[in-house]
């Protein structure tokens, strides 16, 4: 996707945080030890939950001030 945004960007996300359990966090566990080797120590362990996030919506300000919203399934919202 292209974005329009050159640089940094200060996003702002709004959405719901859900803690995973079972199969569902272990399968989400190995995806992400895959992408992530030599990161175990962040992972793996009995006090490391896996939380999902859900975006709904977002801000996007680029350093020239100029805003852009992004609200999931609305047609034009820019690709981030």
């Amino acid at each position: 996707a292209t974005s329009s945004h050159n640089g940094s960007l200060s996003i702002t996300l709004n959405g719901t945080a859900v803690i995973e359990e079972g199969e569902v966090a272990e399968r989400h566990r190995l995806i992400h030890l895959a992408a992530n080797p030599g990161y175990d120590q962040f992972i793996l362990g009995e006090d490391i939950a896996m939380v999902a996030i859900f975006v709904e919506q977002a801000r996007l300000c680029n350093v020239q001030d100029q805003v852009q919203h992004w609200v999931v399934g609305r047609p034009g919202s820019p690709s981030a």
